[in-house]
């Protein structure tokens, strides 16, 4: 179908746009020669089995959580979770995320960032594709009742120290 994006070319966009809005403090701390283009984001995220999840409490202090994640193409973040868990009557309320995925050894270091609306999902209508995926991944899921889906309106990723960092797309 002409026209038609690839997964891979709707996150480079997603990341494109999160670079062009992206604040001068924070252009300015991740230089554009260490952004990571979508095949680089996609690669490290899937060799990363936590995240940390941010939310807001009712009482506007923040809330951070480490858990488990899968990003699925073209840049969905799933997160499994319990019944009755603090995170899910927060996102209830307030059905907003922010993400981060770190991973420092020495002087390398590679982040990424991710924030936008979220949904609440059950297992039972967790898409199979997505299923299959993130149980390879992070393996039995039995217990994930529900799953937060993160889809980012700001995604972002940052590795310094690497030979493989290069800038995903010319000014």
């Amino acid at each position: 179908m002409p026209g038609k994006q690839t997964d891979a070319e709707s996150l480079q966009d997603l990341i494109d746009r999160s670079w062009r809005r992206a604040g001068a403090t924070l252009r300015a701390a991740w230089p554009e020669k260490n952004r990571m283009a979508a095949p680089q984001l996609l690669s490290f995220c899937e060799g990363q089995r936590h995240c940390v999840l941010g939310v807001t409490l009712a009482s506007g202090s923040p809330l951070l959580i480490p858990v488990s994640f899968h990003l699925a193409p073209p840049g969905t973040i799933w997160l499994p979770t319990g019944p009755g868990s603090v995170r899910l009557e927060v996102l209830r309320k307030n059905p907003r995320a922010a993400v981060m995925i770190g991973q420092a050894v020495s002087d390398h270091h590679r982040v990424v960032l991710a924030s936008g609306p979220v949904e609440l999902v059950t297992s039972a209508v967790l898409p199979a594709r997505v299923a299959r995926a993130a149980g390879k991944k992070l393996g039995d899921l039995r217990w994930a009742e529900w799953w937060i889906r993160l889809m980012p309106n700001r995604l972002l990723g940052y590795d310094a120290g690497s030979e493989g960092s290069r800038s995903a797309s010319p000014g």
